[in-house]
C-alpha cells in the first residue's frame, strides 16, 4: 500500500522561527516507549512545526497514532487507536475540550496549489485549520512561513517581507494584521477565511485591500473536517449548499441551528443561521447568545451593528457576568474618531432594548484574539 506521506514535496520549505529547513532535514521521534506519540505545545517551544511533521513521518512509519495536545486540559482516553493517525484537540468552545482522530488523507487539502505559493502560518499549528495549512505547503511543494513566538505585528510584518502569496487565518486575524499594513500590503493571490463568521464588513476590507485575489471562506470543525467553502465573495453560502447536498456531510437547518449528519446521528453545530432570499447567513454561535436580566441578547448582532460605524475599525462584544443581572454585554473597540463612535453609538442603540447596550467600553489599539485566532466572548 503507498505510504501517506510518499506525496510529500521534497520542495518544499519552511521558515519557522526565522531559520530555514526542508523535509530532508528532519530527524524522526526517538526513544518511544509508549504505543503512540505525543506532542505537547508551549509557547517557549522551538520550531513546533518541524516536530509536528518529524512526528507525522514517524508515526506512519511505525504505525501508530500521533497526539497533538495544546494546552493542559486534555485527559488521554484510556482506548487508543492502534494504527497511525493524528489526533487534534477540539477548541472546547462547545463543551470540555476532546481529542478527535483523523486520517492523514482526512486532514489534507482537496486542492493543492501552486508549488510558487508562499503561505503565512497564522492558525495554532496544532489545530484543524493550521494542520490543513501546513499540509497544503507540504503537498504542493510551496513555502510555509511561521513564527511561534511572534505576535500577529510580526505575522503581518512577515507577509510583507517575505512576499506571501496564500494566507489563511480567521477574520479576526485579518482584521488585526489589515491595520499593520499602513505602508505596504503582501502580493496575496489567495486568502482564506476560516474559524469565525466572514461577515459583510470583513469581506468588504478584503475586496478593497485584495480587489484581484482569490476569495473563499471554509466552513469546518475539528470534529467534522471541513464540509463546504465558499468563493463568491458573499456572506453566508447558498441554499444549494443544503437542499442539494453539497456539503462533505448532509445538513438540515433546525430551529435556526445548523444541524451535520454523521452516519445517521444528528450533531449539531452550535452555528445559527437566518435564511435571506436564496442565501442562509451565519447569525453567531449558540454560546454567544446570553441571558441579560431574562433578555436573550445576541453578542454577533450587537458586534455587526457597531462594525457598521464609520468610526469603528474592529470591535469585540463579549460576556460579563454581573451580579444583578446575571450578565452585561462588553464592548472593546478600535476607532479612528472617538466622538463620532459615541453618537454613532447612542444613535444606534435609543430604540433598541436597554439589555443590548454595551455597559462596560473600553477603546483599544487592537482586539487581543485567544491561541485559536478568534475573539474570545466570556470576561468573567
Amino acid at each position: 500500500m503507498p505510504s501517506n506521506i510518499d506525496d510529500f514535496s521534497k520542495s518544499f520549505l519552511c521558515i519557522e522561527d526565522a531559520r530555514e529547513w526542508s523535509l530532508a532535514q528532519l530527524e524522526e521521534v526517538g526513544c518511544l516507549e509508549q504505543d503512540y506519540i505525543l506532542l505537547q505545545h508551549s509557547k517557549d517551544c522551538s520550531q513546533p512545526i518541524k516536530k509536528i511533521v518529524s512526528a507525522i513521518m514517524t508515526g506512519e512509519r511505525l504505525e501508530l497514532p500521533v497526539i497533538l495536545v495544546r494546552d493542559n486540559r486534555i485527559t488521554l482516553p484510556e482506548n487508543l487507536p492502534k494504527s497511525f493517525c493524528i489526533g487534534i484537540q477540539t477548541s472546547g468552545t462547545t463543551g470540555p475540550p476532546k481529542l478527535i482522530f483523523h486520517a492523514l488523507s482526512s486532514i489534507k487539502p482537496e486542492k493543492i496549489l501552486s508549488h510558487y505559493n508562499k503561505w503565512i502560518q497564522a492558525y495554532h499549528p496544532m489545530t484543524f485549520a493550521g494542520m490543513q495549512v501546513t499540509l497544503q505547503a507540504i503537498y504542493s511543494g510551496a513555502t510555509l512561513i511561521s513564527s511561534n513566538r511572534g505576535s500577529l505585528n510580526q505575522l503581518a510584518d512577515d507577509a510583507v517581507r517575505y512576499k506571501a502569496t496564500a494566507m489563511s487565518l480567521t477574520p479576526s486575524q485579518f482584521k488585526f494584521m489589515s491595520m499593520c499594513w499602513k505602508e505596504a500590503l503582501p502580493p496575496l493571490k489567495h486568502l482564506t477565511f476560516g474559524g469565525e463568521t466572514c461577515d459583510n464588513s470583513c469581506l468588504s476590507l478584503a475586496k478593497r485591500l485584495f480587489p484581484q485575489t482569490k476569495i473563499r471562506h471554509i466552513y469546518a470543525s475539528t470534529e467534522l473536517g471541513v464540509l463546504f467553502s465558499i468563493s463568491d465573495k458573499k456572506p453566508g453560502f447558498p441554499v444549494s449548499i443544503i437542499e442539494n447536498n453539497q456539503s462533505k456531510v448532509p445538513l438540515k437547518v433546525k430551529n435556526g441551528e445548523l444541524i451535520a449528519f454523521l452516519e445517521g446521528t444528528e450533531v449539531p453545530t452550535g452555528d445559527y443561521v437566518s435564511l435571506e432570499g436564496d442565501r442562509y447567513l451565519f447569525a453567531g454561535r449558540k454560546d454567544f447568545i446570553i441571558n441579560v436580566a431574562g433578555e436573550k441578547v445576541n453578542l454577533l448582532e450587537v458586534e455587526e451593528i457597531i462594525l457598521s460605524f464609520k468610526s469603528v475599525e474592529d470591535c469585540r462584544t463579549y460576556q460579563k457576568n454581573n451580579v444583578l443581572t446575571g450578565s452585561l454585554v462588553g464592548l472593546e473597540a478600535v476607532v479612528h474618531d472617538k466622538n463620532l463612535f459615541y453618537r454613532e453609538l447612542e444613535a444606534a442603540f435609543i430604540n433598541l432594548p436597554a439589555s443590548h447596550k454595551p455597559r462596560l467600553i473600553s477603546l483599544k489599539s487592537n482586539i487581543a484574539l485567544a491561541s485559536t485566532g478568534k475573539k474570545v466572548r466570556v470576561n468573567e
